[in-house]
């Protein structure tokens, strides 16, 4: 393959149509190109060159003079279409793994008749403002089953340390599964008396990547992802929430 059908080819996977591909590369060798030239290179209608031209504009891939459109056709850079067809992909990976990650929770919520019964919360801001909710909500009992490690990464170390204070005025002990020691977790456990901490160890690495809290009918997933990042998942459907319970009571007996 030569080298312009190889360029052809790379335009053509990234979306654009052959016609598009064409006209896109004969801009980039011809810069200031009008829009009658571009017209008699490319052996296609003035019509078609006019559609192929307002959709490479759009997708930014072409600029004109500010003058006149059909004048100083310019196209982006191979580099800077290489940049933002990394960045597209980059997105995409996310908006990919994202979905991965929430595939088991549309399995479990088929049959759900509540219309939100998953709150998703990525802004900082929004996760402090849930951990805030959380922590000094209307709870009579509390069961905990993950990594402490990840629940700092989310929250932080102070609204974690005013829920212990909130727990422990409140007379209210909490049961642990912890699945990974780590530095904040040696911190706690030798307060585990004095904080009304029941903690049984159940290192396991799939369950390392969340802390997950179970409150009345809630449960809150404070959850780190290493490429999407801090998220706190609310679930409020009574099925969803049973199935975290089932979890912590596998955990609990192991």
């Amino acid at each position: 393959m030569n080298f312009k059908d190889h360029l052809l080819s790379l335009l053509k996977k990234i979306g654009l149509t052959d016609s598009e591909a064409q006209c896109y590369l004969i801009i980039q060798k011809n810069p200031e190109l009008t829009i009658n030239e571009l017209v008699k290179k490319s052996d296609l209608s003035r019509a078609q060159v006019y559609r192929v031209f307002e959709r490479l504009q759009n997708l930014n891939l072409v600029t004109s003079s500010s003058e006149n459109w059909r004048q100083t056709l310019r196209a982006a850079s191979l580099n800077g279409l290489a940049n933002r067809v990394g960045l597209e992909q980059r997105k995409l990976r996310k908006a990919e793994l994202e979905l991965k990650r929430l595939s088991n929770l549309m399995e479990f919520s088929k049959h759900v008749q509540m219309d939100d019964p998953v709150e998703i919360v990525t802004d900082p801001e929004q996760i402090a403002q849930k951990a805030f909710e959380v922590l000094h909500g209307d709870w009579d009992s509390f069961l905990v089953y993950g990594s402490a490690e990840r629940l700092i990464d989310v929250i932080g170390k102070e609204p974690e340390d005013e829920f212990v204070r909130v727990r422990r005025k409140r007379g209210i002990s909490v049961d642990c599964a912890l699945t990974e020691i780590g530095d904040y977790a040696q911190e706690f456990l030798p307060t585990n008396d004095r904080d009304l901490r029941n903690v049984r160890l159940r290192i396991d690495p799939e369950l390392q990547d969340s802390m997950v809290y179970l409150y009345d009918d809630e449960a809150a997933i404070w959850h780190m992802d290493d490429e999407l990042g801090p998220r706190a998942v609310i679930v409020k459907e009574p099925t969803l929430v049973h199935a975290y319970e089932g979890m912590f009571k596998a955990l609990w007996k192991n």
